[in-house]
């Protein structure tokens, strides 16, 4: 019976996402629903990939960083006492200022590593609530490949912000839909999961031309 392919860093990234979005879940259950989502984008895959064993691998290089983040100072709460450790422009600085306020004003948590990509990106994105959400989507997915020990690839993301198609491989298409949900900053955000399951359902009732 052939393996499948292999475990590319992107697939390794969705099964760290999956894990993160429900901790409680054992490797069964994320097998499971990596194995949906994935096969859901890309139908020619084998049913039950990836393997149970590829994804408690990955699962253990997680498990073993996870275990470091709360030593990490990226992931503390963000506040201009960190400047001098973390600096960033001063023509950054009230961008993300402002980011840190519509934070606070919605009740959710600003990290360091929001604080960086806010800034990074201060300078292409003036409104502040589309700079938040750009923020967070660099900083989760910047996260997953911290999680699964492997340098951060940012192309999809990149391509996503310039407007131009993100379709560079199957799997990185894939990275591409976690980081195009919004964060419903009024109601709460919502399951990221659940949202990706709702979109690529979505992209398969447009395609057929047919309804639910």
């Amino acid at each position: 019976m052939a393996k499948g392919p292999s475990i590319t860093d992107g697939v390794a990234a969705i099964i760290a996402r999956v894990y993160r979005e429900h901790p409680k879940w054992k490797a069964p259950e994320i097998r499971s629903e990596a194995s949906y989502l994935l096969c859901a984008k890309n139908p020619e895959l084998p049913s039950g990939w990836p393997s149970l064993s590829a994804v408690q691998k990955v699962l253990a290089i997680v498990r073993k960083k996870e275990k470091e983040l709360p030593h990490d100072p990226q992931e503390k709460p963000w506040s201009t006492a960190m400047l001098d450790d973390y600096p960033i422009s001063p023509e950054a600085t009230a961008s993300v200022l402002k980011v840190w306020k519509f934070r606070i004003e919605k009740e959710n948590t600003f990290t360091i590593r929001e604080a960086k990509w806010a800034a990074r990106l201060s300078g292409l994105l003036e409104d502040i609530e589309k700079l938040s959400w750009r923020a967070s989507q660099y900083a989760r997915t910047e996260l997953m490949f911290q999680l699964i020990g492997r340098p951060f690839d940012s192309i999809v993301l990149d391509k996503l912000l310039m407007g131009l198609p993100a379709g560079i491989g199957t799997f990185m298409e894939f990275l591409a839909l976690l980081a195009e949900q919004k964060e419903d900053l009024e109601s709460g955000i919502k399951d990221g999961v659940e949202q990706i399951r709702e979109l690529i359902q979505a992209k398969q009732i447009k395609r057929k031309g047919g309804k639910p």
